[in-house]
């Protein structure tokens, strides 16, 4: 999609931000397709795509060479059989959301209802596959939305993305998957759903409106700059804020925290139809801020109360009380 030379053309721009005060665009990838959404980028020369592609329904993963930043160009592509013109088609959303997110080799790709997919890219002109967990029927025609690997407790965790609003469509799906067998993951644990505060007079999130479900989570990217642990989980959940998990036992992930924003009083897009909270995303820096956004307000800055110490080269914290009676944020 998108207009060329306008600031929506689709693909992807490429920039020098060494002035952040004056950016330099040096370059514009194109997919000559539907463009691209939720690409992967933590440095150097690589950037792993969500794209269309002539010839393909849907998302696609691509990796684009950028060395050359004003001549970026595809390296290799993966897609499912099914996604080609003229394949036989069974019904199935077959698409990459993005990101796909990679630790070494293996790129790890949501992919709608074709489920979570890991691919070798260990020849990044030919990646394979590894494996494919399927959610069919579990989750809303969304399909799988995030694929996260936690690769220091080969776990990965999972959601897909409520679309429907007031809950018309399967009951959405967040939990936790084991890796330790990566050609045969699988899912151990789902996330608790939200209840609403007692104070709302809600018997669920459903009956206020707009869309309740899962959305994104924070991704650390490989960035020093963003906060890395893996024994918490961030996960935005559209009308009921963000909500937050100690997932130490993976086998019984619990909600610790929560922050719902207070519904916009003013509309400033056209959904959702009733003007009621949708938490959209989250970020956590590495001082423990946590920004997320809200489809008609913008942007909150949280920091969670209390919380115990994390100890990586231990592989898991140690464990403590002090973090886990909490149940808010604070501004």
């Amino acid at each position: 999609g998108g207009v060329e030379g306008k600031a929506h053309a689709e693909g992807f721009l490429i920039w020098d931000v060494s002035n952040p005060t004056k950016p330099r665009q040096l370059g514009h990838y194109r997919t000559h397709s539907t463009g691209t959404h939720r690409n992967f980028y933590d440095g150097g020369t690589l950037v792993h795509v969500a794209g269309g592609a002539p010839g393909y329904d849907k998302k696609i993963y691509q990796i684009v060479d950028i060395s050359d930043p004003g001549n970026p160009r595809e390296l290799s592509r993966f897609w499912l059989a099914e996604q080609e013109d003229g394949a036989p088609k069974s019904g199935a959303r077959l698409s990459l959301h993005g990101p796909a997110h990679v630790e070494g080799d293996r790129a790890y790709l949501p992919y709608g209802e074709g489920g979570a997919i890991i691919v070798n890219i260990s020849d990044l002109s030919y990646p394979k596959m590894v494996s494919q967990l399927l959610f069919r029927g579990l989750c809303s025609r969304q399909g799988i939305h995030t694929y996260l690997p936690l690769p220091r407790r080969k776990l990965a965790l999972v959601n897909d993305e409520a679309i429907q609003e007031n809950g018309e469509e399967s009951l959405n799906l967040a939990g936790i998957v084991d890796l330790k067998d990566e050609k045969e993951p699988r899912l151990i644990s789902l996330f608790p759903q939200p209840l609403p505060p007692l104070e709302s007079g809600l018997k669920n999130f459903f009956e206020k409106g707009g869309r309740f479900g899962p959305h994104n989570q924070h991704h650390p990217n490989h960035q020093p700059c963003l906060e890395d642990r893996d024994d918490i989980a961030y996960l935005t959940y559209f009308n009921a804020g963000l909500r937050v998990y100690d997932i130490r036992d993976p086998r019984t992930p619990k909600e610790i925290a929560y922050f719902i924003p207070p519904d916009p009083k003013e509309r400033i897009g056209t959904k959702p139809s009733r003007l009621v909270v949708q938490t959209e995303d989250v970020l956590v820096d590495r001082r423990g801020c946590i920004y997320i956004s809200e489809k008609n307000q913008g942007l909150y800055i949280l920091r969670l109360k209390e919380i115990w110490p994390y100890r990586p080269s231990s592989g898991l914290p140690t464990r403590s009380t002090s973090g886990e009676k909490k149940k808010g944020l604070s501004l």
